[in-house]
Order: C-alpha cells, then structure tokens, then sequence
C-alpha cells in the first residue's frame, strides 16, 4: 500500500456532498463508492452481482478529518491506493467527490 500524506483543505460543506455522493454511488446500488464516516473506500467494480463482488478490488481510500482546520472546514488528510499504478484512478476520484478542478495538480 501506498500512503500519501500531503493535506487538502476543503469547506465542510464541500465534504458533506462528496460524503453524500460517495454514498448515493454506494458499491451495493451500482457505485464504486463505500462511505464511511470519515474515509471513502474506492472499488474497481460495483457489486453488481456476485462474481463481481468476488472479482471487485479495493483501489484505496480517502481519508478526510471533519471540522480541521477549523468549524468551517475538512482536510483530505491522506489517500491511501493499494497499488502504485492505480494512484491517479483514486486521484480522479477524490477530484471527482470533493469538486476539486479537473486541471489541478495531483498534490500527492
């Protein structure tokens, strides 16, 4: 596993919404998407079936402190990818969730 720990602020309520669209993508509904309170784990596949729960692999995590630095605000504290090849697939959905743009740079 790859750890990579560079910090990015985002408003609380940005957090929120990539909390709940994490959630409405859940893994079980069609999604690659399992949320947890305070980290999203990205799947390759959606439980669409049996077999692709079997075949399904965990791509990583998003790991985000609520409330930090401030009342206001969220940290992505750190993205965790289970293989080095897959960093930009969990990067991609980090911008994804969060509304980050599209053209900025990979902090990790």
């Amino acid at each position: 596993m790859t750890v990579s720990v560079r910090e990015v602020v985002v408003t609380q309520a940005a957090a929120g919404r990539a909390f709940a669209l994490a959630r409405l993508l859940d893994i079980e509904c069609g999604g690659i998407y399992d949320a947890q309170s305070a980290v999203i784990t990205v799947w390759s596949l959606p439980w669409n079936s049996v077999e692709d729960r079997l075949a399904s692999q965990a791509i990583g995590r998003i790991r985000v402190a609520w409330q930090t630095p401030d009342d206001g605000h969220a940290t992505i504290r750190r993205l965790e990818v289970e293989d080095a090849a897959r960093s930009a697939d969990l990067w991609r959905s980090a911008r994804f969730l969060f509304g980050l743009p599209a053209t900025s740079p990979v902090p990790w």
